[in-house]
């Protein structure tokens, strides 16, 4: 195969998953303070009113790379699938964190005598020993996103004081909540408002990138699915 030949498949493969999107044309390193808070805004408002488009196609790209997702009309219908996966998964132990896109959903009234449901967070007064013990137990963790990805089918899962890092980590499903505002077309938006963050101190110390169930390879290439972090990975996109 010729130089020429596989630079063509290189960005025929390239393009067959990119979204359209209102990309820059300077990077945003490049920007200065005010020109990243500019368009920090007009990404802000581009998630808003371009739901619909960026849902389908977060939805389509998520899908191929393996999660499974579901769109709810309204936070009444996300509880409603959070609660029958539960049932379904005859799971007893749930962690959830305290963004307000879980509160919204009210997950907290999943618990009964016989599920336990324990709200995990950074803040919390629980010590870390127990924090971790707890996630380490659970059969579900449900968490809300920073973010999301239409282009790559990823959730952005940043620390808060709101959010437990181990929630979407340590249990073998994890759910997470996209609500309308936080899909990003491409991750050339994510990098930009990265740097918005850090111009107004407001960068996070960690930022997880989740594109699927996790995955893992040994020596031999043999795939292995579910090993450093949660086989089944569901998205619930609350409209």
């Amino acid at each position: 195969m010729g130089r020429d030949e596989f630079l063509a498949k290189v960005k025929k493969a390239a393009e067959s998953g990119a979204v359209e999107s209102r990309s820059f044309q300077t990077p945003s390193f490049l920007l200065n303070d005010t020109e990243v808070n500019s368009q920090a805004t007009e990404i802000f408002k581009y998630a808003s009113d371009h739901w619909e488009d960026l849902a389908t196609k977060l939805l389509d790209r998520a899908v191929s790379l393996g999660w499974e997702v579901i769109r709810c009309s309204n936070s009444e219908d996300a509880f409603e699938y959070v609660e029958s996966v539960v049932s379904n998964l005859d799971a007893k132990n749930i962690v959830i964190t305290s963004q307000k896109s879980i509160s919204d959903v009210g997950l907290d009234k999943l618990s009964r005598d016989d599920i336990d449901v324990v709200t995990v967070n950074s803040r919390d007064e629980m010590k870390p020993g127990d924090m971790r013990a707890k996630a380490l137990q659970a059969d579900v963790g449900v968490t809300g996103v920073e973010f999301a990805v239409a282009e790559t089918g990823t959730a952005v899962l940043s620390s808060d004081s709101e959010t437990g890092r181990l929630v979407g980590l340590a249990p073998p499903v994890h759910i997470v909540i996209v609500k309308r505002g936080q899909i990003l077309p491409s991750l050339d938006e994510l990098f930009l408002l990265r740097k918005w963050q850090s111009v107004n101190g407001l960068a996070p110390q960690y930022t997880n990138l989740i594109s699927g169930p996790s995955r893992s390879a040994d020596i031999e290439y043999t795939l292995v699915t579910g090993v450093h972090g949660p086989g089944d990975v569901r998205m619930v996109l609350v409209d």
